[in-house]
């Protein structure tokens, strides 16, 4: 009996109508996928000095984060180090003015691939050797009608502690 009615629903296209609401509807979609990389300048650091570096962030196409600062009641893109005792600096490159509704005026904002220099700097009693430096990237997507909850990602380099 259940294999009939399968094959009745197979043959009316009930399943296919099922399986294209599910995959194609906002419930069914995928979220967008952002990409982060850690680039480093140098392999090694003395202890106590610092490290320069990169971090690359990619947004998908159709879809932006708001640059620091962001509009009241939004998420701005912000890099934070996450090794304790270590320093972390981000120079944030300006972002793309963008007209939004409900936004007076137009907002900054970052679309595509960002390319966002950081420094680094390993604590004077840093544990010599291989280290793990780790980076969070904190985000809020927005596309022309609806923003994302906010987001983060971690990314990580490995340099050696002279």
């Amino acid at each position: 009996m259940p294999g009939t009615i399968i094959k009745h629903m197979l043959s009316t296209g009930i399943i296919k109508l099922l399986l294209g609401a599910l995959l194609f509807s906002p419930a069914g979609s995928m979220e967008p996928v952002v990409t982060a990389k850690l680039t480093l300048a140098s392999s090694t650091v003395v202890a106590g000095k610092s490290v320069r570096g990169t971090a690359t962030v990619t947004i998908p196409a159709g879809w932006h984060a708001y640059a620091p600062p962001a509009p009241d009641g939004f998420h701005a893109f912000n890099l934070k180090g996450l090794n304790s005792g270590f320093g972390f600096k981000a120079s944030y490159p300006a972002g793309k003015p963008l007209e939004v509704a409900g936004q007076e005026g137009t907002v900054m904002v970052y679309e595509g691939t960002v390319k966002v220099p950081v420094t680094i700097t390993v604590p004077s009693k840093a544990k010599k050797g291989r280290t793990t430096l780790k980076m969070q990237v904190d985000y809020q997507l927005c596309d022309d009608s609806t923003c994302l909850r906010p987001d983060s990602k971690t990314v990580t380099a490995t340099v050696t502690v002279k």
